[in-house]
């Protein structure tokens, strides 16, 4: 469950379409709330541009008024938890990232877009860049779906969660379970039974085609019994789907289309198990091409993922760049002295 939820704001109207999302996500689990905003420094030609203090301190005083009338709308609109205003400066993904991996953040809010407005792109590059590295839970809310006005009012009718049977896909059972709770919600439990061919330069033989045909079975056998398992611990309000096909997602993404899903909840790894990239294969789909909202559950600890080589190269340089400023500095002491 989520203790710290961070919201990245960027003062416009497509990010603050996360706001009614982020309200249900605290009453739900009473989670503390961070409201975000990076003040970045302007740049021209790949460098950073002169700052004129006088501009600075004023652009530094609208962020401070942006984040209390955000403040002030979230508590007209109920909420009543604990909610913290930051305002940091510097690269946006950088700081988002940094500040949620020092704070111990359990879930990162973000809209698909913000001030760079809407594009061709299913998300915008700072949230690709910050998706890539931030290491947690994710809440992805699409900006370009039609805005909820009454916040209060939100509710998800219908939600979407992949099983695999995994213990690191079961990562999402206690939201699951908090969400039974709500009968004006319908949960749809779903595997997908991949029917994969032989690889054959000739035809299958009919003992071949028998021996994929039991294989489907079985494992629909299999998952239809864990299904029932997990629904007798949930209320009601529980649906569960084994389909059969050739690609995983393009079945989830068809299923989500024709059963008018509010949200996709997903764990960030399932049977795999892979280590070496923050969300799985599925996960990483949906992010890219889902144009539903999307919860990913991380199952991993930030000590259980590997760094990228770029992420680990990057790091040496900073550490590079440090230990030189600090040997220049300490020059610079021997020369005076």
């Amino acid at each position: 469950m989520f203790n710290k939820i961070l919201v990245p704001l960027d003062g416009s109207s497509l990010a603050e379409s996360v706001l009614p999302h982020l309200i249900f996500w605290t009453h739900l689990t009473g989670a503390k709330m961070i409201l975000l905003h990076v003040l970045e420094h302007s740049t021209g030609a790949g460098q950073v541009q002169s700052i004129d203090p006088i501009d600075w301190q004023f652009r530094q005083f609208e962020a401070e008024a942006y984040l209390k009338d955000v403040y002030r709308r979230l508590r007209e609109a109920g909420l009543t938890g604990s909610i913290d205003q930051v305002l940091v400066e510097g690269r946006a993904p950088d700081r988002i990232m940094e500040y949620a991996q020092e704070h111990a953040v359990d879930l990162i809010v973000l809209s698909s877009h913000g001030h760079g407005g809407l594009s061709g792109w299913n998300i915008s590059s700072v949230v690709q860049k910050v998706v890539t590295r931030a290491w947690t839970s994710l809440l992805l809310v699409r900006a370009y779906q039609p805005e909820h006005q009454n916040w209060q009012a939100f509710q998800y009718r219908r939600i979407l969660t992949l099983l695999d049977g995994s213990q690191r896909a079961e990562s999402v059972l206690p939201l699951l379970y908090r969400l039974s709770q709500k009968p004006e919600i319908e949960l749809m439990l779903v595997h997908v039974v991949v029917r994969s061919d032989i690889p054959s330069r000739v035809p299958l033989t009919p003992a071949e085609h028998d021996l994929i045909d039991n294989l489907v079975e079985r494992n629909c056998t299999e998952m239809t019994k864990y299904f029932e398992q997990l629904k007798a611990r949930f209320s009601n309000n529980v649906q569960t789907r084994v389909l059969i096909n050739e690609n995983v997602a393009t079945a989830l993404h068809q299923l989500v289309e024709d059963e008018m899903t509010d949200l996709v909840l997903l764990s960030a790894h399932g049977y795999s198990g892979e280590t070496k990239q923050p969300y799985g294969n599925i996960s990483t789909n949906f992010i890219s091409h889902s144009t539903s909202p999307l919860l990913i559950v991380q199952d991993l600890s930030h000590q259980e993922i590997e760094p990228s080589l770029a992420e680990r190269l990057a790091h040496q340089n900073d550490n590079e760049r440090r230990t030189m400023i600090y040997n220049d500095k300490d020059e610079t002491l021997e020369t005076l002295s």
